[in-house]
């Protein structure tokens, strides 16, 4: 079990800014605050993505097989301080759509997406709000498989 969230550390990172008190000290009831050790995964690809993360202080990697005969995998994103990661615990089939991995020591909230779900259906502007933000995250992450897709297929195509 981690230790006990604040509302307030919830307000100061950009995808929980300018939501209602209430909502917020509501989010840091059903959250918690952990720490994760350099390398311990957070979550695996195929998993019940049931928490979205807030890393407070440290950075992930954000990771997908090369194979699933688990010969390895490939980082695709680095996320730091203030990131959220786990989005897929908002989103239908609510199962993790890529592997985390604490890439240093990170402090992070974790918090229950049916919790989150629940907070936004209740109230329209929410889910509206968090739902926007979600978006910009998921088209960040497509940017960068994008991105990373074409520099492995150059390394096949060109060498290294």
């Amino acid at each position: 079990m981690g230790l006990m969230l604040s509302p307030e550390t919830l307000r100061r990172y950009p995808f929980f800014a300018g939501l209602a008190g209430t909502t917020l000290e509501e989010m840091a009831i059903a959250g918690e605050e952990m720490m994760i050790r350099q390398g311990e995964c957070l979550f695996r690809e195929g998993d019940v993505a049931d928490a979205l993360y807030l890393i407070l202080d440290g950075e992930a990697e954000i990771r997908v097989p090369l194979s699933y005969d688990g010969r390895g995998d490939v980082t695709v994103s680095e996320r730091g301080s203030g990131e959220i990661i786990g989005w897929s615990a908002l989103v239908e089939p609510f199962c993790y759509q890529m592997s985390a991995y604490a890439a240093s020591n990170c402090r992070v909230a974790k918090l229950p997406g049916v919790r989150l779900r629940d907070l936004m259906k209740a109230d329209p502007q929410v889910g509206y709000a968090l739902s926007s933000r979600l978006l910009r995250i998921v088209g960040d992450r497509l940017q960068d498989m994008r991105v990373r897709f074409a520099s492995l297929v150059e390394e096949v195509v060109v060498g290294p």
